[in-house]
């Protein structure tokens, strides 16, 4: 997950409340493994319709 890598670090060097990185990275965390999820059903989907067709 370098995309949440590359956002905590710049949150880091910001310098910032440690809650508001804390909740900004669990944030950006939930919305990268959904559309990780989302994309895995997408495939799935899509290959159990080859099949079926």
């Amino acid at each position: 997950m370098p995309r949440i890598l590359k956002y905590s670090e710049q949150l880091v060097l910001q310098d910032g409340p440690k809650e508001l990185l804390l909740s900004a990275l669990e944030k950006l965390s939930k919305s990268e493994i959904q559309a990780q999820i989302q994309e895995a059903i997408v495939k799935h989907e899509t290959a159990f319709f080859k099949k079926v067709s």
